[in-house]
C-alpha cells in the first residue's frame, strides 16, 4: 500500500492526501493533512484554502473530519500508522547526548528519518512517524521528557525495536525532584523495546541495570584533538570529527546498535557527522573560533563540554560565557556555585557569567552581567581566541554571535 492509501484506511476518506501531516498552517500545502491542536483550530479555514484535508476538535466545517480531542487524535493517528511501518525504529531518550546520538545515528543509517528540531514529546513525535516515508528503511527517534510516565506514553507509541539510554543527568530536577526518578522515567522505554536497549555502562545509574535485554556500553579509549578524536571501542581505534569524550561515547552506543541490527558500519561516515546546529559547533568569525554549544545546559553537559574545551585549542587563549541552567530544582543555587570546581580544572582568561542564577558561582576572573549587548561589545574586541558559549535555552547565548550566524 501507498501512504495515501494507507492514510484513506485509517481516516475512512478518499481524500486525495499528500502523505504529509502538519500542525503549522503557515508550512501546509495542497493534499496535506493539517491537524489543528489548540490555537490551530483558527486556521481551519486556512488549510481548506490551501486544499488541505483538517481535522479538528472545534468548530463545524464541510470539509474534513471533527474529532474529540486532536492531541489525543494525533497519538492514535501515529499509532495506527506505525502498524504499516516496515522501517526498524530506535528510540532514543536520556538527560543529555539525545539529539547528538540521534543524529549520529540517523547519519550512519541508509534511508532513515529522523526527529527534526525539538519535536520529541507528545506532539511532535506522532508528527515525526506520521510524516516518516513508508519506504523509508529506518526511523530514528528523540524521546524528551519532563515527568513520570511521558516516556512510557512515547514509546507506546513508537514500539522501538531498538532503545538507546544516554545518561542519567540533572535536566528536569525542578518537576522529577531527584536523579533516581529520572532514572525510573527513561528506563519506562525499555518494556516497550522489541529487542535491545543499548545503555551508557559508565553512568552510575544505568550500569546498576541487571536485564537480559539491555546491553551496557563503555569507552576503552579516547585521544582528543584540534581536527578530529580518535577512540577505542571494544578493542578497535575509530576516528571522527566530533570532539570530546561525551561524543566519542555517544557514537559508541550508536556502533552497538548497528552490530545489534547487523549493519556494516562505513567507516568514513565517522569522520564527517554533521549535527544539529549549537551541539559545540564550532564557528570561525572575525578572526575568532566560536564554539556555541548553548542549546541547553544542564550540570553534567555544562561540566563535559568544558573539560572538552580544555583539551582543544591549547596554543590559543579561551574566554568563556556561561548563561543560567535552567530547569533545576530547589538546589539550583548550589549546582552553579559548584560549577567554581569545574573551572577551577581548566585554562581560561576570563568568564562572562549571564543570568540571575550565575551570579552565585564565584571563581576567577568572572564578570556578571544582565547584558548580553555588554558581553558582545567585550568579545568583538578580541582577536585570535576561542569563545565558549553555554548555557540553557531560555537564555539563547547565540545571540551573541550574531544573527549572521
Amino acid at each position: 500500500m501507498t501512504k495515501t492509501e494507507i492514510f484513506k484506511k485509517i481516516i475512512k476518506t478518499d481524500f486525495n492526501f499528500s502523505g504529509r501531516v502538519c500542525i503549522d498552517s503557515r508550512m501546509l500545502e495542497k493534499g496535506d493533512i493539517f491537524i489543528a491542536i489548540r490555537n490551530g483550530n483558527n486556521f481551519v479555514n486556512t488549510a481548506i484554502q490551501k486544499g488541505c484535508f483538517p481535522i479538528y476538535d472545534n468548530g463545524k466545517y464541510e470539509v474534513g473530519l471533527k474529532v474529540d480531542d486532536s492531541s489525543e487524535f494525533i497519538k492514535q493517528f501515529a499509532r495506527e500508522y506505525r502498524e504499516y511501518l516496515d522501517a526498524t525504529v530506535i528510540g532514543i531518550t536520556g538527560s543529555n547526548g539525545k539529539t547528538t546520538v540521534k543524529d549520529v545515528l540517523a547519519h550512519l543509517l541508509d534511508n532513515s528519518y529522523k526527529t527534526e528540531g525539538n519535536h520529541n514529546n507528545l506532539i511532535g513525535e506522532p508528527l515525526t512517524i506520521l510524516n516518516c516515508p513508508i519506504t523509508s528503511k529506518y526511523l530514528v527517534l528523540e524521546m524528551g521528557m519532563s515527568k513520570l510516565g511521558e516516556i512510557d506514553e512515547l514509546a507506546s507509541i513508537a514500539k522501538p525495536d531498538y532503545s538507546i539510554i544516554t545518561n542519567i543527568g540533572d535536566s528536569h530536577l525542578e518537576f522529577l525532584k531527584t536523579r533516581e526518578n529520572v532514572f525510573h522515567a527513561k528506563c519506562e522505554i525499555i518494556k516497550h523495546t522489541k529487542y535491545m536497549t543499548i545503555v551508557n555502562g559508565e553512568d552510575e545509574f544505568l550500569s546498576t541495570l541487571d536485564k537480559p535485554n539491555v546491553i551496557k556500553v563503555k569507552l576503552d579509549k579516547y585521544t582528543p584533538n584540534d581536527t578530529y578524536t580518535h577512540f577505542v571501542f571494544k578493542g578497535k581505534t575509530y576516528e571522527t570529527n566530533l570532539h570530546g569524550k561525551h561524543n566519542a561515547q555517544d557514537i559508541c552506543l550508536t556502533l552497538e546498535v548497528l552490530e545489534q541490527m547487523k549493519v556494516k558500519l562505513d567507516e568514513d561516515k565517522l569522520k564527517d557527522i554533521k549535527i544539529t546546529d549549537m551541539r559545540f559547533q564550532i564557528i570561525k568569525k572575525n578572526g575568532n573560533i566560536y564554539i556555541n554549544d548553548a542549546y541547553n545546559a544542564a550540570p553534567k553537559s555544562v561540566e563535559s563540554s568544558l573539560l572538552t574545551l580544555n583539551e582543544l585549542f591549547k596554543n590559543k587563549k579561551k574566554y568563556l560565557v556561561l548563561g543560567d541552567m535552567l530547569e533545576l530544582g530547589e538546589n539550583e543555587i548550589k549546582y552553579h556555585e559548584d560549577l567554581k570546581y569545574v573551572l577551577d580544572k581548566i585554562d581560561y582568561e576570563k568568564v562572562y557569567l549571564y543570568g540571575k542564577l550565575m551570579s552565585h558561582l564565584n571563581a576567577d576572573r568572572c564578570i556578571h552581567t544582565m547584558d548580553k549587548e555588554e558581553i558582545k561589545k567585550d568579545l568583538d574586541k578580541l582577536c585570535d581566541v576561542v569563545i565558549f558559549l553555554k548555557g540553557s535555552r531560555g537564555m539563547k547565548l547565540e545571540e551573541i554571535i550574531g544573527s549572521d550566524k
